[in-house]
């Protein structure tokens, strides 16, 4: 599990907005592609609006809004080894924290 923080210099009332104070989104982790195209499917279904598959530099991500309309999406976590090429190309401090997780994680699963 992932939690991250974020602080936001502007701060609204009423309707849910991610810049105020409290939950921004809420995501949830797939095994791969397949998977997601399988919640894109039942979403549909569903009759829920959503972005549809979008290629982020972490991985395929979909994102939905819940009856609050807060964010929620469903997306695929890189491997280690894609991390280690978004660190190659970007070396960007956000994959080097998900690199770090990843690592840990499996250490943690086989240890």
């Amino acid at each position: 599990m992932t939690v991250g923080l974020m602080e936001y210099d502007l701060s609204t009332d009423g309707q849910f907005d991610e810049r105020r104070i409290g939950l921004d989104h809420l995501s949830f982790v797939v095994g791969d592609r397949d998977e997601l195209r399988g919640w894109v499917t039942h979403l549909d279904a569903k009759g829920v609006q959503h972005s549809g598959i979008n290629d982020t530099d972490f991985g395929p991500v979909v994102a939905f809004r819940d009856p609050d309309n807060i964010q929620l999406e469903f997306f695929v976590h890189p491997r280690v080894d894609q991390l280690i090429d978004i660190l190659a190309e970007e070396n960007s401090g956000e994959a080097r924290r998900m690199l770090d997780e990843a690592e840990l994680g499996s250490r943690t699963q086989t240890g």
